[in-house]
């Protein structure tokens, strides 16, 4: 018959398992300072208590494979954020380099611009700026051609482009220092008769000889 616990031993075995044992593993487990389990005077004769909140380890390989496991996803995350680190830093080198070539590519942008009448910021291969180019060139206006997939700081020079007129594309066409815009705007000029006076005041246009 199992024994018959009184409620203050109920309420105490609520933080409490009882584990049925025999007296000699019970006096064998106290010999050797087993300290998850713990004497209970109050419990059943025969039943030794285990603390409920202890940590218990059936499988001490397992456990042991677990901390390891736990340590070298530690050890990984430090690496981790580190070359994050590193890497963040790296980018600010970089985009300081940047900024200055930048500068340098606006500045070069600003100088072609003022010092030709008429600039045509294109790209050899696109059909656009061949357009414009044939069509500048047919009302014999004279013109420097930047192509910019033939120089060596082409993209620099279109990202200085953008930020100088806010266009990034090509054909970018500036007459006299205005910036009239891409082959749309220039064909449209041409079309409403605003090109030619333009380009006129801006001593574009090839004189005329008898």
């Amino acid at each position: 018959m199992a024994p018959v616990m009184s409620s203050s031993r109920t309420m105490r075995a609520r933080n409490h398992a009882y584990v049925h044992t025999d007296s000699k593993a019970t006096e064998r487990e106290r010999d050797e300072g087993d300290e998850d389990c713990v004497d209970d005077e109050e419990a059943p004769v025969g039943y030794k208590t285990r603390l409920l909140d202890a940590p218990v380890y059936h499988n001490p390989p397992l456990a042991q494979f677990r901390d390891r496991f736990s340590l070298r996803i530690a050890e990984a995350l430090s690496i981790f954020w580190e070359c994050l680190f590193a890497i963040s830093e790296l980018y600010v080198v970089l985009d300081a380099t940047g900024g200055q070539a930048s500068t340098m590519a606006v500045a070069k942008a600003q100088a072609l611009i003022s010092q030709n009448a008429v600039v045509v910021f294109s790209k050899s291969y696109c059909p656009f700026c061949l357009r414009v180019k044939s069509l500048l060139k047919s009302i014999g206006a004279e013109m420097k051609v930047v192509e910019l997939d033939e120089e060596s700081d082409g993209s620099d020079i279109q990202a200085a482009l953008a930020k100088l007129s806010g266009q990034r594309t090509v054909p970018n066409v500036f007459i006299g220092g205005q910036h009239i815009g891409g082959r749309d705007d220039t064909t449209a000029m041409h079309k409403k008769g605003q090109l030619l006076p333009l380009l006129n005041g801006a001593g574009a246009l090839k004189p005329v000889t008898a």
